[in-house]
């Protein structure tokens, strides 16, 4: 079952691009976001704990290593942030990049920028009023997340959800049939998105436009408008994958190297469930401030018996391999052939230390070879596939 032989969308070796952006090196190597000139670090660092779990001065010192020290080029945000969503706190993790940035004059321009714009179907009616995507609402969105980051301009500006009925966070069954009404009020709806993103980009608000929770078809659909109107191309999708959630390797995969759309990983470490710090054996105090203590509810899904029963598998192979647990799981995503970066979220240092090492291929944390492709498939086909969606 290895993948690692296909060539396609985020496929090309690191090594073979030169970086624009960036203050250090990155030893993980960049990759090419689709049609873009978006050369970005195979490494992204996520937020979304800023505001919430950490405060401003620790959002500042991550910023503070992860680019100037490590070489991260690309942060990752979205205007609902920080998570669990909250009014109280919606927003605060753009203004402390924002912040950020205000006290580190010249940097903006030399690293990349990802936030997202909300759609509808979630109880988040703070946000706009409840957040939808038709035109006036994705400029609103833009200009709000603008003002917070204080920049001019978003490199890449992410639709965060669908605002159509998909399967989403954990679910895993399409709510159909459709009927030709509803086929023709998607299809109009996709375009005005893509439309509203046209605007913004001869505004020069934005640069490029991604996807994030988005299907095959979603892939397929964007594209396929696009090329037919002349509106902006996607150049990315942000979908969850990690050694608990692997769907994205079936017909998501097809449609991203198919269109030339790659992927943007988040929660590679499933919420933090792969760290192994909430298996009964691990030490009690790691899990003192971490999510699934603090927030009860908070993706569920990867907190069931049979994911813990994995992630003590998978923690296995990590020992062998001279690697943390946390270590293992960053680096098969990273090396497959549709990653084009893999977004880390911390709320240490410790942790954010921990994760970069996972992106130097030189070194043992990093090292990853088809022995390792292997033992994990092993597991994988153990009756381990997708836990995470009950399947």
């Amino acid at each position: 079952m290895s993948t690692q032989t296909k060539s396609g969308a985020g496929a090309a070796a690191p090594t073979e691009l030169k970086p624009t952006h960036g203050m250090a090196p990155f030893p993980g190597g960049y990759r090419r976001l689709g049609q873009s000139d978006l050369i970005v670090t195979t490494c992204t660092l996520g937020t979304m704990t800023w505001g919430e779990q950490n405060t401003e001065e620790e959002a500042h010192a991550q910023l503070d290593y992860a680019i100037h020290e490590a070489g991260i080029n690309i942060i990752d945000c979205a205007e609902n942030y920080p998570v669990p969503l909250n009014p109280e706190t919606q927003g605060r993790t753009e203004t402390y990049i924002g912040n950020w940035f205000k006290k580190n004059p010249g940097v903006r321009e030399r690293i990349y920028v990802a936030t997202k714009v909300c759609g509808p179907g979630r109880d988040i009616s703070w946000i706009r009023g409840g957040p939808k995507l038709d035109y006036d609402s994705i400029i609103e969105a833009c200009n709000g997340s603008l003002t917070r980051l204080q920049t001019d301009y978003i490199d890449l500006y992410q639709i965060h959800w669908p605002a159509r009925p998909v399967p989403l966070f954990g679910s895993h069954a399409y709510p159909g049939p459709l009927s030709a009404a509803d086929r023709n009020n998607i299809t109009r709806s996709l375009e005005e998105q893509l439309r509203a993103m046209d605007a913004l980009i001869r505004q020069g608000k934005i640069r490029y436009v991604g996807l994030s929770n988005e299907t095959p078809v979603g892939i397929m659909e964007f594209t396929r408008i696009a090329s037919t109107l002349g509106l902006p191309r996607v150049v990315s999708i942000q979908n969850s994958y990690s050694l608990l959630h692997r769907q994205f390797e079936g017909a998501h995969a097809e449609a991203s190297t198919y269109c030339d759309v790659p992927l943007l990983a988040y929660s590679p470490l499933a919420g933090g469930a792969l760290s192994g710090k909430y298996l009964p054996s691990s030490d009690p105090s790691q899990r003192e401030r971490a999510r699934f203590t603090l927030f009860k509810r908070y993706m569920q899904r990867y907190q069931t018996p049979t994911c813990m029963a994995a992630v003590e598998r998978y923690t296995e192979i990590a020992r062998k391999y001279k690697k943390t647990p946390s270590q293992l799981a960053l680096s098969f995503v990273r090396s497959r052939w549709f990653t084009a970066s893999t977004i880390i979220g911390a709320t240490s240092m410790e942790q954010l230390r921990e994760n970069l090492a996972a992106f130097d291929p030189k070194q043992d944390s990093g090292r990853w070879d088809h022995s390792m492709e292997d033992d994990i498939n092993n597991v994988y086909l153990s009756g381990y596939r997708d836990v995470s969606l009950g399947v």
